[in-house]
C-alpha cells in the first residue's frame, strides 16, 4: 500500500531558507537571508513518486494550500491527494497549520486523517521561520496510531536540474524513528525556498528482507518563481 514517505507527512509546510550567495561547490559559503514564503490559498505542487525495491509502485501526490475548520474556527490546511497509478483509490490527508507574520514559523495545530477526520494536535513549529547551516529540528507526526519522530538537519546548498526548472535547493539529512521500527526510515531531501516545496525527496525503509527506496520529484506548480 502506498503511504506518503514518513518525512514528507512529517512536514506540512515548508519554509524558505537563507541562501547561499555566489555559492561554489555545495554551496555552503555565506548566506543572504530570504524571507520565509507565505503559503497562498491555491498554492499546489504536483510530485511524481516511485518505489522500488521488493515492490515497483508509482504514485501522484498533488499538494495544495485549502482550508479546514477544526473546533469552528478555520485554519490553512497543506492538503495530499496520493494517486497510486491504475485504478487504486486516492488517499487523501492533510496538515492544519498557522503562520506567523513575525517569526514567519510554521505551526501545525491539526491534522486531517486519511479517514475523512479533523483533529487537533498539540501546536508544535513544523520548520522554523529561519534556518542556517547545521540546524535540527524534530517533527513528531502520526501515522494510523505510529508515531514518528522524524529529524531534520541543514547539511548544504544545491542546484538541481527539474521539471520546473533549475533551482537551489536546501539539502536536508533526515532521519525518521517510529515506534514500530519497520516504519523507521532515512534518506535526503531537497526543497526550494521561493517555490516553498520540495524538489526532490529519497527515502529508504526495510519492509521484511527487503529495502525499500521512495522517491519523489516535483513535475509542476502553480507558484511563479524564477529560476537560480
Amino acid at each position: 500500500m502506498i503511504k506518503r514517505i514518513a518525512f514528507v507527512a512529517a512536514l506540512a509546510g515548508i519554509a524558505v531558507l537563507p541562501l547561499a550567495a555566489g555559492c561554489g561547490g555545495n554551496g555552503n559559503s555565506g548566506f543572504t537571508e530570504e524571507p520565509l514564503r507565505v503559503l497562498q490559498l491555491g498554492d499546489r505542487w504536483v510530485m511524481n513518486g516511485t518505489r522500488t525495491g521488493g515492490v515497483n509502485e508509482s504514485y501522484t501526490d498533488t499538494v495544495e494550500v485549502k482550508t479546514a475548520t477544526l473546533n469552528g474556527q478555520t485554519y490553512s490546511m497543506l492538503g495530499h491527494t496520493v494517486q497510486p497509478q491504475g485504478d487504486g483509490a486516492p488517499i487523501v490527508d492533510g496538515d492544519l497549520f498557522t503562520q506567523s507574520n513575525s517569526s514567519r514559523d510554521l505551526v501545525q495545530v491539526g491534522e486531517l486523517d486519511d479517514d475523512g477526520e479533523i483533529h487537533a494536535t498539540t501546536p508544535h513549529v513544523m520548520v522554523p521561520g529561519q534556518l542556517r547551516l547545521g540546524q535540527s529540528w524534530t517533527v513528531n507526526h502520526d501515522e494510523d496510531g505510529d508515531l514518528h519522530r522524524t529529524t531534520f538537519t541543514v547539511v548544504g546548498f544545491e542546484h538541481l536540474e527539474t521539471a520546473v526548472g533549475r533551482h537551489l535547493a536546501a539539502k536536508l539529512a533526515v532521519s525518521t524513528v517510529a515506534d514500530n521500527s519497520a516504519h523507521s526510515a532515512s534518506g535526503t531531501a531537497w526543497f526550494e525556498p521561493g517555490l516553498g516545496y520540495f524538489l526532490k525527496t529519497v527515502s529508504t525503509h526495510q519492509e521484511g528482507e527487503a529495502t525499500i527506496t521512495t522517491t519523489e520529484t516535483i513535475a509542476s506548480t502553480t507558484v511563479d518563481h524564477d529560476e537560480d
